[in-house]
């Protein structure tokens, strides 16, 4: 009965990550390449920010982003949930 109830919690969780726009702002060098890169923990403290608590252990990111643009990021809720955040690296003024 908890595995049921933290399935739908879960779902719950992913439904709301799902609907999540999380804006990270970030140096640029020359065209659209960052200055250092943005990681899972990165995106994981940004998501935590808005109110959903979620570690990097969680953030799957195969590579750190190294360049501005619009990222669509799975994020292991729970179990075999998963949860797509859109993730948009802007550039610092």
């Amino acid at each position: 009965a908890l595995f049921r109830k933290e399935l739908a919690a879960a779902g719950d969780l992913a439904a709301k990550l799902s609907e999540l726009t999380v804006n990270l702002t970030r140096r640029v060098v020359e065209d659209e390449r960052l200055y250092g890169s943005v990681s899972a923990a990165d995106i994981a403290e940004a998501i935590t920010l808005q109110g959903i608590k979620v570690n990097r252990n969680q953030v799957i990111l195969p590579e750190p982003i190294k360049q501005l643009g619009v990222y669509s990021i799975a994020i292991n809720v729970f179990g075999d949930v998963e949860a797509t955040v859109k993730v948009w690296v802007v550039k610092e003024n």
